[in-house]
């Protein structure tokens, strides 16, 4: 057994020689190899070290990088990539929704209110629907921005030419995108309105006093032409919208918002009428601006503006005044008449002397009074006065009036009977006396209860009426 292992170890010995020897032959053979070999392999070995030198250094000069994810569980990379995988997955539909507010400004540039209203509530439910989502939110914020800019677009056109149609939809807009309650949304709307009244019309400055009657009468025509027309619109527009509830919040009768709107309107214009009418010393201008004021009235009431009411008490003290200052003209000229007045016979005397009042319309009554210029004088200015007030002339300034003209006839009775001391011709002072007192005196009376008592109704000169002047010829008999 030992002399086995011997042999193998010797036979081992033997192969180990000759590899040796094979290896060294070998060398020698192929030396130069070798030798360039090793020479590139110190050549790379000293380039390696030379960048592994220089990879330090830039290791040392850029700071160290800190990426919270990097050290992250691999779970919630793999979390993420699925969420990005399904985003990919959906990326058309989440391109619709983030044009959203791009598609929400173009439909309100363009004035498209019914769809932007539509795509602004499809908002608002998916806003609900993902509360957690931030770019939901945004997305919501700048459709609320748009919505914004598409109620002032509505608000503007509100301030313009509108018709009822459109009225309701804008209200309906404006009801829909929920920004406004109820009375702001009425508020809004009449203020709007009211910006386009005054804007339209000219409103704004026509209430101003001015030097001229003609510009004054020309302003005050174009004011209620206006309120006729832009305001009766807008009553209507109004009352067509919103119902009036009992509550009052716009009824006429609790004094809501219209009512506020048309009590302002209507102070500024019955201030002008007030401020201007008092100057106007005829009355056709007075019987005019009645007639359009009572007809825009009229106009008016049927949408709940009824101010008729309130005319009289402006048009009676100036029809007064108008009334008074021709009476006290017509007492000048009669006194002025007087003064100049020769006192001499008459040849054709009063032979009609049974001339009765009630036949006025055979024209004696005027052949009488041109035989004594001051009656005559003092007859037209009382009939001037009474025709200037006659096409407007209200019934509840017939007692004031007849004062005035009392206080007339009693000043013209003076006069008269100051003279009665003058050198005259006693038969023709008598004739002109008699003349006053039987027929001039009847026919003013006449005159002044047809006009405000009315044809029908009018009472005749009496006895009773004629002894109150019956004083005129007292002393004549004497």
């Amino acid at each position: 057994m030992r002399a086995a292992i011997d042999r193998q170890a010797a036979a081992l010995h033997k192969g180990h020689a000759d590899l040796r020897g094979r290896i060294a032959s070998s060398t020698v053979s192929s030396h130069r190899p070798l030798v360039e070999s090793a020479r590139c392999a110190e050549t790379v070995h000293a380039q390696l070290t030379a960048v592994d030198d220089e990879i330090a250094s830039i290791c040392h000069a850029i700071p160290a990088i800190n990426y919270p994810g990097l050290g992250a569980d691999p779970a919630v990379h793999s979390g993420r990539l699925t969420t990005s995988g399904n985003a990919l997955s959906q990326h058309l539909h989440l391109a619709e929704v983030l044009d959203i507010p791009k598609l929400m400004d173009t439909l309100v540039r363009t004035e498209a209110f019914d769809e932007a209203l539509e795509l602004a509530n499809y908002v608002s439910r998916l806003s609900k629907r993902h509360a957690q989502a931030c770019i939901v939110q945004d997305i919501e914020d700048q459709v609320g921005v748009s919505c914004s800019v598409m109620l002032s677009i509505i608000l503007r056109q509100l301030r313009g030419e509108v018709h009822l149609p459109d009225c309701l939809r804008y209200v309906s807009f404006m009801r829909r995108l929920r920004q406004f309650n109820e009375q702001e949304l009425r508020w809004n709307f009449l203020a709007c309105r009211d910006c386009w009244f005054e804007q339209q019309s000219g409103w704004v400055g026509l209430d101003q006093p001015v030097d001229d009657e003609q510009v004054a009468y020309a302003r005050l025509v174009r004011m209620i032409d206006t309120f006729r027309l832009h305001g009766f619109r807008i009553a209507t527009q109004y009352r067509a919208i919103f119902r009036e509830e009992d509550s009052g919040i716009a009824g006429w009768v609790h004094g809501g918002l219209l009512h506020g709107w048309a009590v302002e309107k209507l102070s500024i214009l019955l201030s002008a009428l007030h401020a201007h009418v008092a100057r106007y010393a005829n009355g056709a201008r007075h019987s005019t601006l009645l007639s359009q004021f009572m007809y825009a009235g009229s106009a008016l009431g049927r949408a709940g503006i009824e101010f008729r009411p309130l005319l009289p008490g402006i048009f009676e003290p100036s029809l007064l005044n108008v009334f008074a200052r021709k009476l006290d003209d017509a007492l000048n000229h009669f006194r002025h008449s007087m003064d100049r007045f020769a006192w001499v016979r008459i040849p054709c005397s009063m032979q009609s002397r049974s001339l009765k009042l009630n036949n006025k319309e055979d024209g004696a009554l005027p052949v009488l009074v041109v035989q004594f210029p001051p009656l005559a004088l003092l007859l037209n200015g009382i009939l001037d006065a009474l025709n200037d007030i006659r096409v407007c002339a209200p019934s509840n300034i017939g007692s004031t009036a007849a004062h005035s003209l009392k206080e007339m006839l009693l000043a013209v009775a003076q006069r008269i009977m100051a003279s009665a001391s003058d050198e005259h011709a006693e038969d023709t002072f008598v004739d002109f006396c008699q003349l006053h007192t039987d027929y001039v005196l009847p026919y003013v009376v006449w005159s002044f209860e047809s006009l405000f008592r009315g044809e029908t109704q009018h009472s005749v000169w009496d006895k009773r009426s004629a002894l109150k002047l019956v004083s005129l010829r007292a002393p004549l008999s004497s």
